[in-house]
């Protein structure tokens, strides 16, 4: 957690919030305590690296921890009066450097997005060789370092692995990977992480106290809510910047005006429509999230819905996962445009298929897969008889004058499976017939299914030989099919198992 500071309050003037309050001090920088702590220990130590790289989201405030750096480490006041390393804000140099407007002949800044080119690297290369003009190091601070040119990056690359001693490099980027790695690897990194929303309304107060501002903590909360999370401490100040004319007339804004002027989501229409979802209300979900567009906008509303599913995933507990999990992804996966909305929530109110449905439905398309392999062996194993001599013999020639025609085709007739056609003798057996001869077999392959066989109901129906068991023979049943299958397809029948009523 960062250390509690007040700001000194900055005169009034057409900047910022952003930038008349830029932390001059690592104590002052918000929610980074674990690269503060390791940079203002290397500077009272003397370890700091020649060549940093800070890396983050937009906002964090890489290009500003950098300068609180410069300062720390020009700082004019010994260090064994500073606490942790920190810049004393009050010396020449500490005010030169972090004072928004004002410059230090020592510390250099540039765009490598724009003036990353390999000639224009080579001319920094020159200068860097120059001793300092003010204080004892050189400093040179590269915003979007990610930005330099193939043969600027390479340019850059000697000055890296062999910078002069008198300087520090510090590169700052939002996309580390796109450095060139041999630069990259150059550098010692710190990673700056998102503040959290504590942090964060803690910073609002600080500032608010400075401009003499009466906030709660419930309204800096809520405009952390209202702000794009993407661009960290920066998107708050300018949110909060946005109700200067209110605070200014000593207005005290609730939560609710804080939503209402910057067009978040009202918290009690939210809550409501959070409700109904609760309940799984569809209707009422619906009249919720109408109600929440009166004052809100759409992107508002998916926002704070998205917020609701990862807080849930983040608490939801064993018996709750699967569910968090899925609301989530339900949200995330929902397109944003116009009319998508309403579909989310329907979504949300709409109970997911729980894992014992998913598994009977699974047990049920099994089964069915089987019983059709099944009936697709027993086809492939049916021999169609020769039809060619009774084709001839149904169909003989018209034409009296082609007499020959007839012997012709019947001379092929001559293989004697004449001998081999009473095969079809299954179909004269009645069916107690059938039935002992099914039973017999399957007491010779299969004795326990013939016990179980034994205590169902047997009954044949267009050659489907209907098994009706109880519920607790038809389990150990179904592990024997094979045996019962084969048996019953040597009389020509196939099996169908029903439940007895």
């Amino acid at each position: 957690m960062t250390t509690e500071t007040s700001f000194a309050a900055p005169e009034r003037s057409g900047a910022s919030l952003a930038v008349r309050y830029r932390p001059r001090r690592f104590a002052e920088v918000v929610g980074q305590r674990h690269v503060t702590a390791v940079l203002g220990r290397a500077i009272a130590t003397d370890r700091l690296p020649q060549q940093l790289l800070l890396s983050g989201g937009s906002g964090l405030g890489k290009t500003t921890l950098a300068r609180v750096t410069a300062a720390a480490l020009l700082c004019e006041t010994p260090l064994d009066q500073r606490t942790n390393g920190d810049a004393c804000g009050s010396c020449s140099n500490c005010i030169d450097i972090t004072t928004p407007g004002r410059s230090h002949p020592d510390v250099i800044e540039f765009d490598a997005a724009s003036h990353g080119g390999k000639d224009e690297i080579k001319a920094i290369a020159d200068r860097a060789q120059l001793s300092p003009m003010r204080a004892l190091r050189k400093i040179y601070i590269i915003d979007e370092a990610h930005g330099l040119s193939g043969p600027g990056g390479q340019a850059f690359l000697k000055l890296l692995e062999e910078p002069p001693a008198h300087v520090t490099f510090m590169l700052a980027t939002t996309d580390p990977q796109k450095m060139l790695k041999t630069n990259r690897g150059r550098c010692t990194e710190f990673e700056l992480l998102a503040p959290s929303e504590e942090e964060l309304a803690a910073n609002l107060l600080r500032v608010a106290a400075g401009e003499g501002w009466t906030l709660s903590k419930e309204a800096a909360l809520a405009v952390v809510d209202a702000s794009d999370a993407s661009l960290g401490v920066r998107a708050t100040l300018m949110s909060l910047e946005k109700l200067a004319g209110a605070l200014d007339d000593g207005e005290e804004l609730s939560a609710v005006d804080v939503a209402l002027l910057l067009g978040s989501t009202a918290p009690a229409a939210l809550s409501e429509l959070l409700y109904r979802i609760e309940i799984m209300d569809p209707l009422g979900s619906l009249a919720a999230l109408q109600e929440a567009r009166s004052n809100s906008s759409d992107g508002a509303i998916r926002a704070a819905l998205i917020d609701w599913a990862r807080r849930g995933l983040l608490e939801a507990g064993a018996q709750d996962f699967t569910r968090a999990t899925w609301r989530l992804s339900t949200v995330l996966d929902t397109p944003a445009s116009t009319g998508w909305l309403e579909l989310t929530v329907a979504r949300l109110v709409t109970p997911e298929p729980s894992a014992s449905t998913l598994e009977v439905l699974s047990t049920t398309v099994t089964e069915q897969v089987a019983e059709l392999r099944s009936l697709l062996a027993e086809l492939a194993t049916v021999e169609i008889p020769d039809t060619a001599p009774v084709t001839v013999e149904s169909h003989p020639s018209p034409e009296p004058e082609q007499p020959a025609a007839a012997p012709v085709i019947e001379a092929p007739a001559t293989p004697e499976p004449a001998a081999e056609e009473p095969a079809p003798t299954a179909p004269v057996l009645d069916e107690a017939t059938r039935l002992e001869h099914f039973m017999d077999e399957v007491s010779r392959v299969a004795p326990k299914a013939a016990a179980l066989l034994r205590a169902s109901d047997l009954s044949i129906d267009n050659d489907v030989l209907l098994v009706a068991t109880s519920e607790a023979n038809a389990k150990p049943l179904k592990a024997q099919a094979q045996p019962v299958r084969d048996a019953a397809a040597t009389l020509g029948l196939t099996i169908r198992l029903v439940k007895r009523a």
